[in-house]
């Protein structure tokens, strides 16, 4: 989720490499610059043949509205997996689309998990995914909160200037980069504020409205 500065033109990349190469499955990030995942996957069923044409395809996508999904599945993908979504539930979708025999997950490992007691103050973030995602390492929790609080202020960055731009999709882009991230880190008020300024930009809101929504972001993230 912080590597979006080497995102640009990967989706015509994969495309090419797909030309030269077999992969039995691919993972399409749904938004992203250039081409999108949607055009991306129309490319693939329209121009391959055999059995690259029939390639699994699962969408990754922060939005989950029916008509997302029912836009990425008519695109020719397979499938579709909501962010932010727990290893286990990726490993599950990649089995069920190449038929694989599921392998029952292992215990956390005790000699890096903690035992952390709910009562420790963990600031404005509900961490209980984060923990489940990371099997219980504390260390590995706290690594993605501080990559989160380091991110943070340049996707919030991002925003005002599509705002100085009036840039509706720019500010929808930002919107909807950084909903999955406060999602991960527990910040469900923010995450509803950015899900309300994504659907607003899309939506033909005003300037107006939608600057009110990020004012309401910032104060929330107190940023």
């Amino acid at each position: 989720m912080w590597m979006r500065h080497w995102y640009h033109e990967v989706k015509k990349e994969a495309v090419e490499r797909l030309k030269n190469q077999d992969f039995d499955l691919i993972l399409m990030d749904v938004q992203m610059p250039e081409m999108s995942g949607t055009e991306a996957a129309q490319y693939i069923r329209q121009h391959f043949k055999g059995a690259k044409q029939v390639i699994p395809i699962i969408a990754l996508s922060a939005s989950t509205t029916p008509e997302e999904i029912e836009k990425n599945l008519e695109s020719g993908m397979n499938r579709h997996l909501g962010k932010p979504f727990k290893p286990q539930e990726l490993a599950a979708a990649i089995a069920e689309m190449l038929q694989l025999t599921p392998v029952e997950a292992l215990p956390a490992s005790s000699d890096k998990s903690t035992n952390h007691n709910p009562a420790n103050s963990d600031g404005p973030f509900d961490l209980s995914f984060l923990r489940d995602f990371c099997a219980g390492d504390e260390e590995q929790v706290q690594h993605f909160l501080q990559k989160f609080k380091a991110q943070c202020p340049l996707e919030m960055e991002q925003l005002e200037n599509a705002f100085q731009q009036e840039d509706r999709e720019g500010i929808y882009q930002a919107a909807h980069s950084i909903k999955p991230q406060l999602e991960f880190v527990g910040l469900t008020g923010a995450a509803r504020i950015a899900t309300a300024l994504e659907q607003g930009a899309r939506k033909e809101a005003s300037i107006e409205a939608l600057r009110g929504l990020a004012e309401q972001l910032k104060r929330n993230l107190a940023v």
